[in-house]
């Protein structure tokens, strides 16, 4: 799902999350590193995901939302790469 502003919902507590995840990943849809990517609890830590959102778009960027998969924790996660669209 690409984030905007626009599509966070209002949430005054964890019954209205209206169907966004408890947990959530915001991250550039382009970048590496991690690099402005954070983990988030929705209903906690709205202000904190909301300024992240507005940082990637003044720079320029697009963003996008993730449900936080709690196996990333215990397994990691693969990157891939790819140069000039090309599988590196």
């Amino acid at each position: 799902m690409t984030a905007t502003a626009s599509a966070l919902v209002p949430i005054a507590n964890k019954s209205q999350v209206a169907g966004l995840p408890e947990e959530v990943v915001l991250k550039p849809t382009v970048s590496a590193g991690s690099r402005d990517t954070s983990r988030f609890c929705v209903a906690e830590d709205r202000a904190a995901l909301e300024v992240l959102l507005a940082d990637i778009h003044a720079s320029g960027r697009t963003a996008m939302l993730q449900p936080f998969l709690p196996s990333v924790d215990t397994l990691g996660e693969s990157a891939l790469l790819y140069a000039d669209g090309a599988f590196s």
